[in-house]
């Protein structure tokens, strides 16, 4: 009787996880996204995922991108734990620049068309910058300096670091230049009960780091309101970048699902262009032109009078 009894309330409890586990999936508590024309997503100003991957900003100037998992996380009855993976990478469009940076972002509202653009990110603008009212969270990853941060309802950050990862194997930090064309691995962890955020990069197809490169003790519970949406923003200034988010990871009060490696999408191939002429092939070509144009009206000429005076010519080329 004893062992029915336990088998029993093994298969109960089996049950209770396999319903809290899909009571999660569908209140969108739990997903992982490859391709983001199957996600969904709420998105504005220059965002895309017409490819199939999450591209936030394109080669317009001073402009803003955002993309938001439209199900909101209602915090009331859950804990503000979460766990997010995901993979990006920013293609500067000079190569003298590095262009403007991007940000993950919970907030309580799913339009940030606001936000302005350049260093404010599309998150904030000159009024809003700085208020305890916005409740909103963002990790930043800065091109100018390479850097990461974590900033709480202003773009001046709380805490910041050099963009690094920690190598397990020669026990030092390694410099990342986040605006490289370098697909980036962040792993960003809050925990509820120790009132801590970690957020950890490493490049792609390198294990995660044993050390995070940012660590902030805090209080979410704090920042956010009873429903928050987890998301995407990036801008572009006068200098210009595509910003990709190429694979996604979420999960409130568990940990994430690890990503696959071998799904996340490469970065779209850039367009063929024609190599600069040099300076010495520009004066060839011009000194050609000008030839060109000058006998082209000899040219007309001379088959004009060759037409009108054929006998004369005849005449004269057998004379000849």
């Amino acid at each position: 009787m004893a062992r029915v009894t336990e088998s029993l309330c093994f298969w109960m409890t089996m049950l209770s996880v396999l319903v809290v586990s899909l009571v999660l999936a569908q209140n969108g508590h739990r997903f992982v996204h490859y391709d983001f024309r199957n996600a969904d997503l709420y998105i504005d100003g220059t965002a895309s995922t017409e490819d199939g991957r999450l591209r936030l900003t394109d080669s317009s100037k001073r402009s803003t991108g955002h993309a938001f998992h439209q199900k909101p996380i209602h915090f009331r009855n859950i804990s503000s734990s979460f766990s997010t993976e995901f993979v990006f990478a920013i293609i500067p469009k000079q190569r003298d620049s590095n262009g403007q940076g991007m940000a993950f972002v919970v907030s309580p509202t799913i339009d940030l068309r606001y936000g302005a653009s350049g260093s404010y990110l599309g998150i904030f603008n000159k009024t809003s910058d700085n208020q305890t009212k916005n409740h909103i969270l963002a990790v930043e990853f800065d091109t100018n300096p390479s850097s990461e941060a974590i900033n709480i309802n202003s773009i001046v950050s709380v805490k910041s670091e050099n963009a690094s990862y920690y190598d397990d194997t020669t026990r030092r930090n390694i410099t990342l230049l986040l605006a490289s064309k370098q697909r980036i691995h962040v792993w960003i962890d809050y925990d509820a009960e120790k009132r801590l955020l970690v957020v950890t990069i490493a490049p792609l197809n390198t294990a995660k780091p044993s050390s995070p490169l940012l660590s902030l003790p805090i209080d979410l519970s704090k920042i956010f309101k009873e429903q928050m949406y987890f998301g995407f923003s990036g801008s572009t200034g006068v200098i210009r970048s595509h910003q990709y988010i190429l694979g996604w990871a979420l999960a409130i009060g568990e940990k994430a699902q690890s990503l696959d490696i071998s799904k996340i999408l490469d970065l779209p191939q850039p367009a063929p262009s024609s190599p600069a002429l040099t300076k010495a092939q520009v004066i060839t070509i011009s000194i050609i032109s000008v030839l060109v144009f000058l006998m082209l009206p000899s040219g007309i000429l001379y088959h004009y009078f060759r037409k009108k005076y054929a006998e004369v010519f005849e005449q004269w080329e057998q004379l000849l």
